[in-house]
């Protein structure tokens, strides 16, 4: 099978926090915080940030297994992915501040689906203290948890 891209990873990964019932141990939110951290450095290096991330998600059965239903999910989508992309509102909620974004991808058909929103949103996430309690919080994640069914 192949690596899931980026946003599909990343939103993936997202929406298991959300979903998680038991909460991440102090290695994984450090680790965690670590891919965050890479994000924000140099977020076109995918390869060498989604095999470190999969590889913390693969150690932790039950976010893994979260994970991957998310992932299926996504997969099986049957609304173009320009609809999970966060609504401005949605990014400067999730960002807590909105000052300096641009609004980049979204367009009707974006079928490569590499937003910079979901991107950023990650990027913060991965680097609170708690990302599962900040993931649930998330009303774009409960707007893309409705779309995906």
């Amino acid at each position: 099978m192949d690596a899931p891209s980026r946003n599909n990873a990343l939103l993936a990964l997202l929406l298991a926090l959300k979903e998680l019932k038991k909460p991440l141990g102090k290695s994984q939110k450090d680790r965690l915080f670590e891919v965050g951290e890479q994000l924000e450095l140099d977020p076109d290096d995918w390869e060498f940030i989604g095999e470190g991330l999969m590889a913390i998600i693969a150690e932790s059965p039950s976010l893994n297994r979260e994970f991957q239903a998310a992932l299926g999910r996504l997969d099986a989508l049957s609304v173009t992915k320009s609809q999970l992309v966060p609504t401005e509102e949605e990014l400067a909620e999730a960002l807590a501040a909105a000052s300096d974004l641009e609004r980049r991808g979204g367009d009707e058909g974006y079928e490569n689906f590499e937003s910079e929103e979901i991107v950023k949103i990650a990027r913060k996430v991965l680097k609170e203290n708690n990302p599962t309690a900040t993931a649930k919080k998330s009303r774009w994640l409960d707007r893309v948890m409705k779309l995906l069914g």
